[in-house]
């Protein structure tokens, strides 16, 4: 479905840009400071302004490449430019001028390379392959509430039935370093069943029925917004405002603005539930939580460029982590059996800065330069961009939202979009290892819904 261009994208596009210009203007005295401030402020607001110049381009009402230039536009150029103009990167960190320029070069050349490879043209010959049909079956919709069901008993079991409504009190009981996988596989599988099985019934029925109202039910206790992270609820709010609503956003280009709205308030705001449980919260404390957009943009929440530096600071010092990569592809393997298992990009940042705290970020262009340096950092943007264009044109250009033969793509996309957007800030090794656990869920889910056949048909 291609977008036409309308005065209404124009306006999008022009408070975007003014609000841009409005941030940078905030921050006069450090870009009129030096010569070289100059140009590598002059540098961020390039980057901004054309990452918000292609969100508006892209022919789609929403995608995957669209979620990586918001993602540019928010954490690498004004966050990183906000932070400069208030005395440095989050955790202390401090980067010469000329660091952060020839950092800045390195990310243009990302960019470059990744719209490039995006516009190449995505060939497919016309071939003999499985089509997947809805089975209307009595019986499928009984297991698919019977998972959704028995996921949630799990989580309740599991977690404890407030601890679901409070990520402060969740956190605190559950830990991911017990030296097991099953946090992991009940965090990001089985607490993802219900939500998979509510988007497989309201896509098989679009109307309100039994399934779907108990499936719902079971989606908002397993994934309440205050008791799991910011970033995996912006993946299930994203994912299901597309799936719930897809006629309005498939004809409407109002993803980028919501997502920076969602950046700006939503984003920051929600974090406070990572350290008070819902019952000692007050509105009081929520003002004083956010005290102010340069002090939202100034916290480790957006230190994905100030990471960025750091990689290519320590990896100008030392050489690239030939092979680090295969710890994020092969994250399942149990370090018990993988004793030299790399660790985590974030992780190793942090401890070759000195830093106690390891739960960092590492955007894709960093984990790029990271295992191979400027090679490493092209690759990463050839591949991310080869892969999101697949996705982004499997979605789209055959797509139709009321159809017996519908595709996994379908089921999934509305999802990936918050999953890439997380893999863009890193670190890898735990994004990829949450987008699999999703996927196989979600395939799972998908199979027991659909009766498969051969077909003839042309792909896109």
């Amino acid at each position: 479905m291609k977008l036409k261009i309308s005065n209404r994208n124009a306006i999008i596009a022009t408070v975007m840009i003014v609000g841009l210009v409005f941030f940078y203007a905030s921050a006069l005295d450090y870009i009129c400071s030096s010569i070289t401030n100059f140009i590598n402020s002059l540098l961020f607001f390039i980057i901004g302004l054309v990452s918000i110049i292609i969100c508006i381009k892209i022919k789609y009402s929403f995608s995957i490449k669209s979620f990586i230039f918001i993602f540019i536009l928010f954490f690498c150029s004004i966050a990183p430019m906000m932070q400069l103009a208030s005395g440095g990167f989050p955790w202390h960190y401090k980067a010469s001028s000329l660091t952060i320029l020839y950092s800045l070069l390195l990310l243009v050349a990302w960019i470059i390379t990744y719209e490039v490879t995006y516009r190449l043209k995505v060939y497919h010959r016309v071939s003999t392959k499985i089509v997947f049909e809805q089975n209307y079956k009595t019986y499928v919709d009984v297991i698919l509430l019977i998972l959704a069901v028995g996921s949630t008993v799990l989580c309740i079991k599991y977690y404890g039935f407030l601890n679901l409504f409070s990520r402060s009190i969740s956190a605190a009981n559950v830990s991911y370093n017990d030296g097991n996988g099953l946090p992991l596989i009940m965090g990001h599988v089985i607490r993802n069943i219900p939500i998979l099985v509510f988007s497989m019934e309201l896509m098989r029925y679009r109307k309100l029925n039994f399934y779907i109202f108990t499936s719902f039910f079971c989606t908002i206790i397993t994934k309440f917004p205050t008791g799991i992270g910011r970033f995996n609820m912006a993946v299930v709010y994203i994912g299901l405002t597309v799936t719930i609503f897809p006629h309005f956003f498939k004809r409407n280009k109002y993803f980028e603005l919501i997502l920076s709205i969602g950046l700006l308030y939503v984003f920051p705001i929600i974090n406070i539930f990572r350290y008070v449980s819902l019952d000692n919260i007050s509105i009081q404390q929520i003002v004083d939580y956010y005290k102010g957009i340069r002090e939202i943009f100034t916290s480790g929440d957006f230190d994905a460029f100030s990471m960025f530096v750091m990689t290519v600071e320590n990896i100008d010092k030392h050489g690239p982590i030939w092979g680090a990569i295969f710890g994020s592809l092969f994250f399942f393997v149990p370090r018990s059996i993988w004793t030299t298992k790399p660790v985590g990009s974030g992780t190793y940042l942090a401890e070759m800065q000195g830093l106690k705290f390891d739960n960092l970020s590492c955007p894709i262009f960093a984990e790029g330069y990271l295992n191979g340096g400027i090679l490493g950092l092209l690759l990463s943007a050839f591949i991310f961009a080869k892969i999101s264009k697949m996705l982004d044109a499997f979605y789209w250009e055959d797509e139709t939202i009321l159809r017996e033969d519908h595709r996994f793509i379908d089921f999934v996309y509305p999802y990936l979009l918050g999953y890439f957007f997380t893999i863009c800030r890193g670190a890898l090794i735990s994004c990829f290892a949450y987008t699999i656990g999703f996927l196989c869920t979600a395939l799972l889910v998908f199979l027991l819904s659909h009766t498969a056949k051969i077909s003839k048909r042309q792909n896109v």
